[in-house]
């Protein structure tokens, strides 16, 4: 199935993403969410929800967001020395995440992403988007390249084992004599 853009979401990508959420301790659930939520993460219930209304490359891209929130703000991930970011900077870190996980893969979120991703840095107020890019920038890169890497794992295992269709070996008998049509004198 393809998003908005044309794109096909690769085979195994939601399936990649939902082990990554396993692997992390969590559930993931398709189910309604109600007015404009598309997903969110519960980490006290160790659940990832995701609305059961989109589209296929939309929900794959939604779950991507929601593991970044884990990967990058849940309790089991935050370093206890760190002090938590603002929504502001959570929401610019976990899009980032997916919109380069979704990238890798092929997979275009088109401008709504990267406006998302503004208006939550205007939300900041007075200062420099550029330095809290510069600032977040690290987190958000090795947060991305993990999930890169284990999906493309995963992607390549599940391609490898899938079968091949069966193949026959070319019969000369089979073509007609008319395959270019009829001849004309």
């Amino acid at each position: 199935m393809g998003n908005e853009n044309g794109m096909d979401v690769p085979v195994g990508l939601w399936d990649a993403l939902n082990r990554l959420a396993f692997s992390d301790g969590y559930t993931v659930e398709v189910q309604p969410t109600g007015g404009t939520c598309d997903a969110f993460a519960d980490y006290d219930a160790k659940l990832i929800v995701v609305s059961d209304r989109l589209d296929e490359a939309t929900a794959v891209a939604r779950l991507a967001h929601e593991i970044g929130h884990v990967r990058l703000h849940s309790p089991g991930h935050w370093l206890a020395s760190q002090s938590t970011p603002g929504r502001e900077v959570r929401e610019v870190e976990a899009e980032s995440v997916a919109f380069l996980v979704m990238a890798h893969h092929g997979v275009s979120m088109g401008t709504a992403s990267l406006e998302y991703m503004a208006d939550w840095l205007l939300a900041l107020g007075p200062g420099s988007p550029a330095d809290v890019i510069k600032a977040i920038g690290p987190r958000i890169v090795n947060t991305a390249e993990d999930l890169i890497r284990s999906t493309s794992a995963h992607m390549e295992f599940i391609s490898a084992a899938r079968p091949r269709p069966a193949t026959r070996a070319f019969e000369p008998d089979f073509l007609s004599v008319d395959l270019d049509g009829p001849a004309l004198w």
